[in-house]
């Protein structure tokens, strides 16, 4: 096959797949391995590459993006990029880790590769190492050419956002300020890619963490006059309430949380505050709910079943729990301080159950029984 036919080929399949008749455009070239000039061809495999990606199928989007890298070793690390992300838009945060790690292997200064390789470690709630990876997405900004920082400037806000994200978790509460405050002035142009009422929320858990929640609610009062219908501002301001001793409006802003679109991400923080509230039989059928409606949110809830399990008296249980998450043998890798105090709890676990202090018979079993085999729902 000629070089003009090859050019003309991967057009071809270019256009089809920009159609959306990505089927059609992988129908043309089905054993493109076996054509070897075909698949010296940098251009049809990319093509071809792409395309298998829009169609879902694994094993030839690693296929065909690592043949590219063959190809192209200067712009290998491009190429495994494209590999993490195709395993990122399918929400498999650790095999999309694995591949921007290989990325940036050859490239350690990939801007777009450490905010997504970020993002994704911020979804499997380790916050240290995505903050490392932010924190490094952020130099390689600030050094790069002006030019290139203009291009890059939207995905930077962003970056700088989720930064101040991961700090806050990490408890660097400063440096999670200072995040934000960059992204702030960084977004201050006519076309915001953070909307106000976000910055003004993520400024306001900031407050929360340091105990200031009187700043709290000034700024997530701003947000919500910005808008209303946000569950992640009305479940904050519940939790700021509440740590002011408000409990009617805690619970009132808690509730109608919930009941907003996207609500069911605000069931944590009803249950949290069920369980400060020793209401423990109505935080374990929150937190059942939760499961169901939001299962992005599974490790959360698995957790707060295991805070609800020491409020019990129960740390064998909850240690259980903790074991689960972490795939068998040993609690899960989790690095914010919640966690590890979740974990402390449980050291002093015996073998036989102990007794709990508020049985809630039907719902995590009967008093001085450890759960049979499987502990607060887990399932």
């Amino acid at each position: 096959m000629a070089a003009p036919q090859l050019s003309a080929r991967a057009d071809e399949v270019r256009l089809l797949r920009e159609q959306g008749s990505v089927q059609e455009a992988l129908d043309l070239f089905t054993n493109v391995q076996e054509d070897e000039e075909a698949w010296q061809d940098l251009e049809l495999v990319l093509e071809l590459a792409r395309a298998h990606s829009l169609a879902g199928n694994e094993a030839k989007v690693v296929l065909f993006f690592l043949r590219c890298a063959d190809l192209n070793r200067p712009r290998a690390a491009l190429y495994r990029c494209q590999i993490g992300w195709f395993y990122q838009r399918r929400k498999r945060w650790r095999r999309a880790v694995e591949w921007y790690g290989k990325s940036l292997e050859t490239f350690p200064s990939y801007h777009l590769c450490l905010f997504r390789m970020g993002y994704c470690l911020e979804r499997l709630h380790r916050p240290r190492g995505a903050a490392e990876a932010l924190a490094a997405a952020v130099g390689a900004f600030e050094n790069s050419a002006p030019s290139q920082r203009s291009r890059s400037a939207g995905i930077q806000i962003q970056i700088l956002f989720h930064l101040a994200r991961n700090l806050r978790e990490t408890g660097d509460t400063a440096a999670a300020r200072e995040a934000l405050e960059k992204c702030e002035l960084l977004d201050a142009g006519a076309n915001t890619v953070i909307r106000r009422e976000h910055h003004l929320s993520s400024r306001a858990e900031i407050a929360l963490v340091e105990n200031r929640p009187e700043e709290a609610i000034v700024d997530l009062e701003a947000a919500r006059e910005l808008d209303d219908r946000s569950a992640v501002v009305w479940e904050r301001l519940g939790r700021s309430y509440h740590a002011l001793g408000r409990k009617a409006e805690a619970e009132a802003a808690l509730r109608h949380a919930t009941k907003l679109p996207k609500g069911a991400v605000s069931l944590l923080g009803l249950a949290r505050f069920l369980l400060a509230e020793e209401r423990l039989a109505e935080c374990a059928e929150t937190l059942r709910q939760g499961l169901r409606d939001h299962p992005q949110g599974e490790v959360q809830f698995r957790l707060e079943f295991a805070r609800l399990e020491i409020a019990l008296d129960r740390p064998c249980s909850a240690l259980a729990i903790l074991e689960r998450l972490g795939g068998g043998g040993r609690p899960a890798p989790l690095d914010s301080g919640g966690h590890g105090r979740v974990r402390h709890r449980c050291a002093p676990c015996q073998p036989p159950g102990l007794r709990a202090r508020h049985p809630l018979p039907g719902v995590l079993g009967r008093p001085g029984e450890r759960p049979r085999g499987n502990p607060a729902g887990l399932g």
